[in-house]
């Protein structure tokens, strides 16, 4: 089935976003992306739930899932640091060629790892890191694996810990240092949860 122009639009604006930023874009982006009236936007959201394009979740802000991806595979976001924090990418630069009954692409997102830190979890220089998405203001479990974004630094991979307002993001390499927040002071935001590495024809360096 062919989407209606505008409704196909809004789509891949909806995508674009997503793959961009790890969320849904608000009514408000969508308005002013589109230029299209609150009722056009929400009349456009109701066309693509009711066909299936995209389910709208429950209890949350940003609040839309895609469920049909017009693009096969698992965005790649560009470089994350294994090693020192480094400035994120907001551009996909390809697509990896992942599929599997009930995979839905549009909950995932891929790194390109730059740094050795966590070679302790397999996690080499030049592989890539598929990263769960996860809504605004998730906090991870002690000792998962995340993506995560320091205000003023930049975007590394690292273990979570977190005890009161004190977060540890923790290298796997004795050759680097643990990386202390004090979320009182500091913004963290936690862009994914590691779920596998994968590697192209090339082999990673070690």
């Amino acid at each position: 089935m062919q989407l209606p122009q505008p409704h196909a639009n809004l789509f891949r604006y909806i995508e674009d976003y997503q793959a961009t930023y790890s969320n849904c874009p608000s009514i408000d982006e969508m308005m002013a992306a589109m230029g299209k009236s609150r009722s056009s936007i929400q009349n456009s959201r109701k066309y693509l739930e009711q066909h299936g394009y995209i389910e709208t979740i429950p209890g949350r802000k940003r609040n839309i899932r895609v469920l049909k991806p017009s693009r096969k595979g698992i965005p790649v976001w560009g470089e994350i640091a294994a090693g020192y924090l480094s400035q994120p990418c907001t551009t996909p630069e390809e697509y990896l060629p992942l599929e599997a009954p009930g995979l839905n692409s549009s909950d995932f997102f891929a790194l390109r790892v730059a740094g050795d830190s966590m070679i302790g979890d397999k996690i080499f220089n030049g592989a890539f890191v598929i990263l769960r998405r996860v809504p605004d203001g998730y906090r991870p479990a002690n000792g998962e694996v995340v993506a995560a974004f320091v205000e003023g630094h930049g975007t590394t991979l690292k273990r979570f810990y977190q005890d009161g307002s004190i977060v540890i993001l923790q290298p796997s390499n004795p050759e680097y240092d643990p990386i202390p927040l004090d979320l009182r002071e500091q913004m963290l935001q936690v862009q994914g949860v590691f779920e596998a590495t994968w590697y192209s024809e090339r082999k990673p360096k070690q």
